[in-house]
């Protein structure tokens, strides 16, 4: 098991599991949805750390290293969203992906949709101009 920590609100858990009769059945992985990710991104990412380990004769080390990387790369430039100060929604472990046209601000849906029906109106937090 490898646990992917960043800052105090991120953490992602791989769990790699090698059966006893190792190679003639295949490793089992399993990427928990602690993070809310596309089903076929995370299949993808399943089946290239099955891959390394399988049939590239990876190791473990080498295993784990892809997978951080293939997180890296989906939190690169990621910034918290203007609403809750936070990087992943505390209920739906989304990131923030609701950009405005104006100031180019990204926010969570779900942060941005209760703005809207706090406020009663359709204009961003932080610039004023008109969202959609």
């Amino acid at each position: 098991m490898a646990t992917y920590t960043q800052s105090s609100e991120l953490q992602c858990q791989l769990k790699i599991k090698i059966p006893l009769d190792y190679p003639l059945k295949s490793v089992q992985v399993d990427i928990g949805e602690q993070l809310k990710i596309k089903q076929q991104k995370i299949r993808n990412w399943t089946l290239s750390i099955r891959n390394l380990l399988h049939t590239r004769n990876g190791d473990i080390i080498s295993a784990i290293l892809l997978w951080k990387k293939n997180i890296d790369k989906e939190m690169e430039g990621v910034e918290e969203c203007y609403i809750c100060y936070s990087v992943m929604h505390a209920s739906d472990k989304s990131l923030p992906t609701m950009q405005c046209r104006s100031c180019s601000n990204k926010f969570h849906v779900g942060c941005i949709r209760k703005w809207f029906n706090t406020s009663n109106k359709s204009n961003c937090p932080l610039c004023q101009n008109f969202f959609f």
